[in-house]
């Protein structure tokens, strides 16, 4: 087994990686402090059928493919 020796610079991208993770899922909401998603028209409908099958949202814009 590998091992690896995790350094300081390790920590600082991954806190790096998850913060600016965390700001692109918050900039989806229209309220960050009740986890409140900004209108179904901010997401844009897409006419791949494959994105579609896999996708956990896909009754909320079904009407609209």
């Amino acid at each position: 087994m590998d091992e690896r020796v995790i350094t300081a610079k390790d920590i600082e991208d991954v806190e790096r990686f998850i913060k600016s993770s965390i700001e692109h899922m918050q900039s989806y909401l229209e309220d960050k402090d009740s986890n409140f998603a900004k209108g179904t028209g901010f997401f844009p409908v897409t006419s791949d059928e494959k994105a579609c099958s896999r996708c956990n949202f896909v009754e909320v814009c079904n009407d609209k493919i």
